[in-house]
């Protein structure tokens, strides 16, 4: 099968995906994840503050501001559950008025 060539392709490559593998459908963890890499001589393990810059361990939320938004997520939702229970009421409701 011949490969395509287009007017404004160059030929440059743009993002390899040689390394890309097809997932396994069967397991969870497949046996390439369990596999260690090997590492080259001048790779290093990035330390966490360089590896994400734009999290810091000064930002994180305090507790009562976590809780406050949990509670108000609970509180929306619940609101949103209520409105659907009383829709399917009131439709049950009137199902049971219609006469036989």
């Amino acid at each position: 099968m011949a490969k395509k060539k287009y007017d404004d392709d160059d030929g440059r490559t743009i993002f390899d995906m040689s390394a890309v593998e097809k997932p396994n459908l069967f397991s969870f963890n497949p046996p390439y994840m369990d596999e260690e890499r090997p590492r080259k001589k001048g790779d290093d393990e990035p330390s966490a503050a360089s590896d994400r810059p734009w999290e810091s361990s000064n930002d994180e939320m305090p507790h009562e501001m976590r809780r406050a938004y949990v509670w108000g997520a609970l509180k929306a939702s619940l609101l949103i559950a209520s409105a659907f229970v009383a829709g399917i009421g009131v439709v049950v409701y009137l199902i049971t008025l219609i006469p036989y």
